[in-house]
């Protein structure tokens, strides 16, 4: 009996998210298997720094940003504009610590959901949501990190040491190629390779030598080896994975 009420409860909280298709919702907030362990900031923090990771290995500026507001959020930048972090930002509040004071940096459970995939911020101070725990400074700190690192590094990048940039111009056709004219602008000789993910391309690389300031245009086409997966090729300069251009893309139709 217990376990039907309580499956019951997670398939609310299932139609509570925002329905994609007939199998998928996408929820803001975690489906939750009981009445006492609620908070969010763990999972939240998870994302971020799985975010951060990702952004800095893709070089995704606006990825990085993304990740910026997820600390806003914790600062202050929520619905009930309170920070979580005791002692930081913007009108933080104690936290239920039964063993210990409040600790200046210290992150609580976090922002629970009661009902409707909303969040919801419980002006007392009780366990779990405003309870001290490891787990989310540990994820906090392991996002923030990633993000600060990024951030000191981005004025070095071998972009800027080389002078040298790479834009591209893509035409999508609908018999699965795509026409990439791809544009080098900077000084000096250059190695140009293309890597392919579900693609093909009739040119593997090829050797370039601009004057100083100069540019040059290269034409390919990549033709999808199979159009119900996405694809994916990288460009980059002189086999260095900071030098590069992605097109990715998907002749999927979303379901939604």
């Amino acid at each position: 009996m217990k376990d039907d009420t309580v499956r019951g409860d997670m398939l609310r909280q299932f139609n509570d998210g925002t329905r994609l298709n007939k199998e998928y919702v996408l929820r803001t907030f975690p489906i939750y298997h009981d009445g006492l362990f609620h908070g969010n900031t763990n999972i939240h923090m998870s994302s971020a720094w799985a975010l951060a990771e990702a952004s800095r290995l893709r070089n995704d500026t606006e990825g990085m940003q993304l990740v910026g507001k997820q600390f806003r959020w914790i600062f202050g930048a929520n619905p009930f504009g309170q920070s979580l972090m005791y002692g930081v930002g913007y009108d933080f509040a104690p936290q239920f610590a039964y063993c210990l004071k409040d600790v200046v940096g210290s992150l609580p459970v976090g922002m629970d959901c009661m009902s409707g995939d909303m969040p919801h911020w419980a002006a007392t101070n009780t366990a779990t949501s405003k309870e001290i725990w490891v787990e989310p400074v540990n994820r906090f700190l392991g996002a923030i990190s990633v993000y600060n690192d990024d951030n000191q590094n981005r004025k070095s990048e071998s972009q800027l040491k080389k002078n040298i940039t790479l834009n591209t111009e893509t035409v999508q056709s609908e018999n699965g190629v795509i026409t990439v004219t791809l544009i080098v602008t900077g000084t000096g000789k250059h190695i140009i390779g293309i890597k392919e993910f579900n693609a093909e391309t009739s040119t593997s690389g090829k050797e370039i030598n601009l004057p100083e300031g100069g540019s040059e245009k290269i034409r390919f086409e990549l033709k999808v080896s199979d159009r119900r997966s996405p694809f994916v090729a990288v460009i980059s300069v002189d086999n260095d994975p900071d030098l590069r251009k992605e097109i990715f893309g998907s002749y999927i139709k979303p379901s939604f």
